[in-house]
């Protein structure tokens, strides 16, 4: 059963991302947009000089970034799969983490109409297939339910093997149905204490 799904059992590209979001709005002025990218270059230069340093990103992002989800993470955002739909981000941020290939390695600035961003790549998982051991009790449970089925499957056509099942119309229309009664109570309901 492993081997014959093994298409059941694939992990897709997972990429762990720090994120630094610089927000902006889609009717700033061209001055304020051109403030707003020089800001975002000049934390990325400021991090491309602290490399070395392996809690910079996260010093940066808990200073300057302005999602409120990821800031006090260090803006560790977690695993993202970018073939999955429906990020919370723009289409150009979510194509910008695919271009990450090395551990530490670091955007550019994404400008978007939203605003922009920095990226760094924290972590890296190739697609590939769960293991055995990962998936062993999720495949003895899936046997034991198709074991189950057929077992119930096959006690069915045991009953039903060899029966003749007539339904009379006529017979069925002869047998009396009882009247309808309407529930009578002789007792009164209680009524309210006096005041």
């Amino acid at each position: 059963t492993y081997e014959s799904g093994r298409s059941d059992y694939a992990t897709p590209e997972r990429f762990r991302i720090g994120m630094i979001a610089l927000r902006g709005s889609p009717k700033a002025s061209p001055e304020k947009t051109l403030e707003l990218r020089e800001r975002a270059e000049r934390l990325r230069t400021d991090l491309l000089e602290r490399a070395s340093r392996p809690d910079a990103f996260g010093d940066v992002a808990r200073q300057h970034s302005d999602d409120r989800a990821t800031r006090y993470q260090g803006g560790d955002v977690g695993w993202v799969e970018t073939g999955r739909r429906g990020h919370p981000w723009p289409r150009e941020v979510v194509e910008a983490i695919s271009r990450l290939t090395a551990d530490g390695d670091l955007s550019p600035v994404i400008e978007t109409a939203s605003g922009c961003y920095l990226l760094k790549l924290l972590g890296h998982q190739p697609p590939g297939i769960r293991p055995l051991a990962e998936v062993r009790d999720e495949i003895a449970h899936r046997l034991l339910q198709d074991r189950k089925k057929a077992l119930a499957d096959g006690f069915e056509e045991r009953l039903h093997a060899g029966l003749q099942i007539e339904i009379r119309g006529d017979a069925v229309a002869r047998v009396p149905l009882p009247e309808p009664r309407l529930a009578r109570s002789e007792t009164q309901p209680p009524s309210l204490p006096n005041r």
